[in-house]
């Protein structure tokens, strides 16, 4: 399985995870946002945000985490930075949400940036905006799974092939 690598500058992993100052902040979080070297996808994001009066709370999904404390091996500041901005496990979301957010901050929806970090976006999305969530679907990560999902509800699908192992 490919690895996500991340450059990050270390100032940047403080300034990502900084919380909403405000207590009644519109928020949106914002998994696995890019890295400088990848554009200007995350400050476009982050812009758009801002001009609608949400505040994008940064987070790393375990995948993205994991590879970003590999880069940063041997920084133990760097990599409590990347574990601090890591999004919250499975059955833990209401826990985090209640420790880490201001009382009264409200969760419009969750973005995300980087394929791995669907999943992770998919689950706070359903956990921490439950109104803005259609559910937790894994065919929507996995082309075979669309494949047989969408063969089962009747849709025409493109033949695929299944292999033991690459």
């Amino acid at each position: 399985m490919p690895v996500l690598l991340l450059w990050l500058p270390l100032a940047s992993l403080t300034a990502l995870s900084t919380p909403p100052a405000s207590s009644s902040s519109r928020l949106l979080l914002y998994v696995d946002p890019g890295g400088p070297t990848e554009g200007a996808e995350t400050a476009a994001v982050l812009a758009a945000a801002a001009q609608r009066g949400a505040v994008c709370l940064q987070l790393w999904s375990e995948g993205t985490a994991d590879a970003l404390c590999r880069q940063y091996a041997g920084d133990d500041d760097a990599i409590l930075r990347v574990r601090n901005m890591q999004a919250p496990p499975a059955g833990h979301e209401l826990d985090w949400a209640e420790r880490q957010l201001p009382s009264r901050a409200k969760i419009e929806g969750v973005l995300c940036g980087s394929d791995s970090g669907l999943a992770t976006a998919e689950r706070l999305q359903h956990t921490l905006a439950p109104s803005r969530s259609n559910g937790i679907v894994p065919a929507r990560r996995d082309k075979h799974g669309m494949n047989v999902a969408c063969r089962a509800a009747g849709l025409a699908v493109a033949a695929q092939a299944e292999t033991d192992g690459w």
